[in-house]
């Protein structure tokens, strides 16, 4: 294969041309107005009995993923006329249950902790002087779930949430009946007839609970070499906290009750302040890895994303 031929004349390929870039960017506002308007309720119109449980409210949403970001590449039209679509990710949080790093009795229900865990994991403590909620019952009301107790070093007992194995009425959120079961996450996978193609259209459904901090100082600290992202932006990430999903860490100790973070919302944000060549580029790349490198390519999307933010932070050529 002639990779010069290759490179030039995939670069002057129209399929990304101004009109499908106007839509990614489209998609990113989307999605961020969908977001905002799918915002959890507020603990204070919780009315607690012994047969309501949080889910008997409305779950809140948030549409994430490539799609969602507006980097994701065009239908891949396949030799067997086939044409996949992916990239779209859909979180639902449950309502009502919140955890935060610092007590807060007016709206937290656990606390994060993250001293026995790997980085970017944590537990859910619930603690009675955090929260206005009166006993340990009546958060086993809430959740659908039965605390995990365990001794402390000074020989107090705490209480985890568990993040495995998931009560049904919390599932049941997700549930689909074409869906495939991936740990807490649930992949719907559909295949419908459109303009003669066989279109094959799959996107996750994970749980996830909101968390009111954003939990890293260094990130809203550091020096960077361009103003990206701006302040203002960076203020109103930190603003809107992160979420935890119920994923353990390959090698915990206690996986029935680890929880990884999720900074999904934050990465839609940032995709959204992405310049305009810069983003047709990384899509430029991610297709040219797709049609030719995927059995290949060792890295996945995520790493290339992460790769992404980090250039927009450090090099200033790519802003334009």
């Amino acid at each position: 294969m002639n990779v010069k031929h290759l490179l030039t004349n995939f670069i002057t390929d129209t399929v990304i041309n101004d009109a499908y870039m106007e839509q990614k960017v489209n998609c990113v506002k989307q999605s961020l107005n969908i977001n905002q308007r799918h915002r959890p309720i507020s603990l204070y119109d919780y009315q607690p009995s012994s047969t309501t449980t949080c889910v008997d409210y409305y779950s809140p949403l948030l549409i994430t993923g490539s799609f969602a970001e507006g980097l994701s590449v065009p239908p891949m039209f396949g030799t067997k006329c086939r044409m996949d679509i992916s990239d779209f990710d859909i979180i639902r949080v449950i309502p009502l249950l919140t955890c935060d790093l610092k007590p807060s009795c007016d709206k937290t229900t656990f606390l994060v902790d993250t001293r026995y865990t790997h980085s970017g994991y944590c537990h859910l403590i619930f603690d009675l002087n955090a929260t206005n909620i009166e006993d340990v019952k009546t958060v086993e009301s809430m959740t659908d779930q039965t605390l995990r107790s365990y001794p402390f070093a000074n020989g107090a007992i705490i209480y985890c949430l568990p993040s495995s194995p998931l009560p049904q009425s919390w599932l049941s959120v997700i549930d689909c009946p074409t869906a495939e079961r991936h740990g807490p996450a649930q992949q719907i996978n559909l295949q419908f007839i459109t303009s003669g193609l066989k279109a094959i259209y799959s996107h996750d459904s994970v749980i996830a609970l909101h968390c009111l901090s954003w939990p890293i100082q260094e990130w809203i600290e550091r020096q960077r070499s361009n103003d990206w992202p701006t302040a203002a932006t960076i203020q109103d990430i930190v603003k809107r906290g992160c979420h935890v999903v119920p994923v353990a860490h390959a090698t915990s100790h206690n996986p029935n009750i680890e929880w990884r973070y999720s900074f999904s919302l934050a990465e839609l944000i940032l995709a959204n302040e992405i310049p305009y060549y810069t983003r047709k580029t990384y899509i430029m790349f991610k297709l040219l890895c797709k049609k030719h490198l995927d059995n290949d390519f060792p890295l996945k999307t995520y790493y290339l994303k992460t790769i992404l933010f980090w250039c927009c932070e450090e090099y200033s050529t790519l802003l334009v």
